[in-house]
């Protein structure tokens, strides 16, 4: 999900020239790792790039990234009915 709401939210802005975004994203869990913790997703904007294009490319990232959170859990309710 992570990767994948990645490259949408860099293909809106750079196309094909990723490089051209100065984006990333870390993750780090929080507390003990098991497949159920939380985690924390930050998104990372190389300085010379923040004021250009910063909040809209981490903004599309995290929306992307809802969507795809909030279809994996409906489909987990499905599966449970």
């Amino acid at each position: 999900m992570l990767s994948a709401s990645y490259d949408a939210a860099v293909k809106n802005h750079a196309g094909d020239r990723p490089m051209e975004t100065g984006f990333t994203y870390s993750l780090a869990p929080r507390g003990a790792v098991y497949p159920f913790s939380e985690i924390e997703v930050s998104c990372i904007i190389q300085e010379k790039y923040a004021r250009r294009s910063g909040p809209e490319i981490c903004g599309d990232f995290f929306r992307e990234l809802d969507v795809k959170i909030k279809r994996a859990v409906g489909s987990a309710e499905e599966l449970k009915r």
